[in-house]
């Protein structure tokens, strides 16, 4: 016959089951919302690394654009030249354009003359764009009115952040 239990040897399981199993939850959770914020961390990196990367490629094209119309322009500063410092620029922009797309790749460029003011723009694929304007003295020398960079989110919306394909 078996012995009958006391009230203080019985195992109670409820309790006990119910917090592990609570406790197992949470940590599911926390370990899917883990997982999305890394998956989501990592998709902001990559765009923040090619924003980057773009910005730099329209800074390298359009400093190798001044340096190339420096080089140029040094011929009326030396009064090596008969022109104008702004026929000079003017006479010299395509292949100052076609230096600065040379000196990267995945930029485009483009300048005009207005006078005695240079305005070029410098384009990546993804979107940024560097504007420089630029105001021709007629002693060959030149003052950067403006150097800015403006972004466009070209981007097709992703659902990569769960599943990061």
């Amino acid at each position: 016959m078996p012995r009958p239990e006391s009230r203080d040897e019985r195992i109670r399981i409820g309790p006990l089951s119910l917090i592990t199993l609570i406790t197992i939850l949470s940590l599911a959770v926390l370990s899917v919302l883990a997982v999305t914020t890394a998956n989501a961390a990592s998709v902001m990196t990559q765009r923040q690394e090619t924003s980057t990367a773009e910005l730099y490629h329209n800074e390298v094209a359009a400093q190798t654009f001044m340096a190339s119309l420096d080089n140029n322009l040094a011929t009326v500063r030396s009064g090596s030249s008969s022109q104008s410092a702004a026929s000079m620029a003017q006479s010299v922009l395509q292949q100052a354009c076609a230096d600065g797309m040379g000196a990267t790749q995945g930029v485009t460029a483009t300048a005009t003359m207005e006078g005695n003011t240079l305005t070029a723009q410098f384009s990546g694929a993804a979107g940024r764009t560097l504007g420089v304007k630029a105001t021709i003295e007629e002693d060959g020398t030149y003052t950067v009115v403006e150097w800015k960079m403006t972004g466009i989110q070209n981007e097709e919306p992703t659902d990569t952040l769960w599943t990061g394909a």
